[in-house]
Order: C-alpha cells, then sequence, then structure tokens
C-alpha cells in the first residue's frame, strides 16, 4: 500500500551558493511490518520497510538515516527477491551509531527498492532517510515490492499483516540555490517594477495532495505557483497562488495548494 502523503518543497535562496537538492522522509517500523532474513541474517525476525525510489536525473545519491535504534539499509535493483537479496543487492551499510549511509549511482526510467530494517531482530521505532542528490527523489512505501521465491520457481508476496494503526510517511524536498544579476527580470504581480530577479522550478507531483511550498532567504523573498508555464511578460498569467511574507517575516515565504498528479507547476 503506497502511504506516500505529501511532498513539501522547501525553497532556499543564498548569495554565491551551489544548487543542492534534499529529500526528507520520515516513517516508522512496527510490529505491523513484514518480517524476512536480511542480508547475512539468519532467522526471520527482523521487521523492515520497503521504500520504492525513482530519480528524475541520472545521478550520484547519497541516503542517510537516523533514528533511536541501529539501522541497517540495503539497496537493490527491483524485483527484489527475499530468498536471494545477494542477487539484486547494489549497497548496504549499517554501523553502531543509530544510521546508515549508502552512496550509490542512479538512472532515471528505473525503479529502486530500499530496504530499511533494524541491525537487531524484533526492533520497532520511527525513523528518517535524507537523500541528497542532484534533484528531489520521488518515495514510495511498498512492502510488496519485495518477493520470496518458491520451490516451483514462481514468486509470492511476503506475508503482510493488516494494521489497525494506519502509519503514514511524510517526505520533503529541498532545493538551494541563489539570484544573482546573471538571472532574468519580470514585473511581480504584486509590483510596479520590472527590475525583480527571477528563478523558476518545474514541479510535477507524484499524486493528487495538499502541498507546502517553504521559501526562506537573506533577503526579501516572494513565492509564485502558475500552472503550467510561467510567462514573465505576463506574470498574472496562469497564477494560481503566492505569497510574500510568513509570520510577519518578508525573508520567507509559505504556499500551501491542493495539486493534481502529473500535471505540470511552475514555481
Amino acid at each position: 500500500m503506497n502511504n506516500l502523503i505529501k511532498i513539501g518543497l522547501i525553497l532556499t535562496f543564498f548569495i554565491n551558493s551551489h544548487a543542492l537538492v534534499l529529500t526528507d522522509y520520515v516513517a516508522r517500523i512496527s510490529s505491523y511490518n513484514s518480517t524476512f532474513i536480511r542480508y547475512n541474517g539468519v532467522k526471520r525476525d527482523y521487521y523492515f520497510h520497503a521504500i520504492a525510489v525513482n530519480v528524475y536525473r541520472n545521478g550520484s545519491y547519497n541516503f542517510t538515516s537516523q533514528s533511536s535504534f541501529d539501522m541497517y539499509g540495503s539497496f537493490h535493483y527491483f524485483p527484489t527477491d527475499s530468498t536471494n537479496l545477494s542477487k539484486s543487492l547494489i549497497s548496504d551499510d549499517y554501523d553502531n551509531n543509530h544510521r546508515f549511509q549508502i552512496n550509490v549511482d542512479l538512472q532515471s526510467q528505473k525503479t529502486y527498492v530500499l530496504i530499511v530494517s533494524t541491525y537487531y531482530p524484533n526492533v520497532t521505532g520511527f525513523f528518517r532517510v535524507r537523500v541528497e542528490g542532484p534533484t528531489n527523489v520521488q518515495l514510495d512505501h511498498n512492502d510488496y515490492f519485495i518477493v520470496e521465491s518458491t520451490t516451483s520457481s514462481k514468486s509470492i508476496l511476503l506475508h503482510k499483516s493488516i494494521s489497525p494503526i494506519f502509519i503514514l510517511a511524510t517526505v520533503s524536498s529541498t532545493n538551494s540555490d541563489f539570484l544573482s544579476s546573471d538571472n532574468l527580470q519580470f514585473n511581480r504581480p504584486t509590483s510596479n517594477s520590472a527590475n525583480h530577479y527571477y528563478q523558476t522550478i518545474e514541479i510535477i507531483p507524484p499524486m493528487n495532495g495538499t502541498y507546502i511550498f517553504l521559501g526562506s532567504a537573506s533577503f526579501d523573498i516572494s513565492g509564485y505557483l502558475y500552472e503550467n508555464f510561467f510567462n514573465s511578460q505576463y506574470s498574472y498569467f496562469n497564477l494560481i497562488e503566492y505569497n510574500d511574507d510568513d509570520d510577519g517575516e518578508n525573508t520567507h515565504f509559505r504556499i500551501n495548494v491542493t495539486l493534481q498528479f502529473q500535471r505540470k507547476y511552475t514555481q
């Protein structure tokens, strides 16, 4: 079951900085999760949380976890067979410092599987996975991406208990960049001046839902969200929502908006 419910895009602008995109995923391993014999494990007493991973640009991505317990993470090609995890294994990591760190080169148009588990058996709790890379990453919770081969060479889904408590995962992306005199200028919808520098970001939501856009900078900043494309000559055209002040501080903006799956937006 897909538990991805929200993506918040956090835009941060600096002077003389380098572009950087972070994606945060927060969820929980509970006794309602499926169990398996993890890679190099002995018994089927390790709970796991499987995450389907898709990227929009080829490149190197870093996955780092954080929790209150010792974690184990393994990164796989899809499909992933729990009885032969080494076959699909790309990389794995663990330590006794409540985290794992995995660096992998990923390609767009391909699906990968990140298995989040624990170093010790029968352990549960909340965890966070942060992804750093050249663009944001689509992360979908789906334990059914893990299959188990039978003696008849067919594959069956791992047993998964139905949880009476619905645990939702939250995903956020962070984009850091800078504005300079090399950027283009436009006349903001809320201003009569045509000398405002701007930068656009294309947004394609992975699902219907409510999205939160947060911006921060060391200077006064405004955020504008458009459906489809942005026309700098007619800045009101396609405008959905805008904000130039968050709690009275002009160095922030916050936009809450409902977006539709696979529809193009521009900020």
